[in-house]
């Protein structure tokens, strides 16, 4: 089973290798994070509201949450922020 570590290492060496101008650029980042938000709270909101979910709506969601992961470790490996370090430290703070 691959580490937080170990995902973090692939999506830096995909950034690295994919050719884009801007890499790491926070704001393409931020951006991108809240683009997924606002969708997150669409499709959440609809949950909510009671509208009926169907079987593509939770793919919708588990898709947004994917993307959600993906520019918070663009977002961490940018300013070196070790995920493994950090999530370790909020679950044993829970405890």
């Amino acid at each position: 089973m691959k580490t937080i570590k170990d995902i973090q290492e692939e999506v830096r060496i995909f950034v690295e290798n994919s050719g884009s101008v801007s890499g790491y650029y926070s704001p393409m980042i931020l951006a991108s994070l809240l683009k997924v938000l606002l969708n997150l709270s669409d499709i959440f909101t609809n949950f909510y509201n009671f509208k009926k979910t169907s079987k593509l709506e939770y793919k919708k969601i588990e898709e947004e949450i994917e993307y959600l992961l993906f520019n918070i470790i663009c977002l961490a490996n940018n300013h070196g922020i070790d995920l493994e370090k950090i999530l370790n430290n909020v679950v044993s703070n829970l405890t």
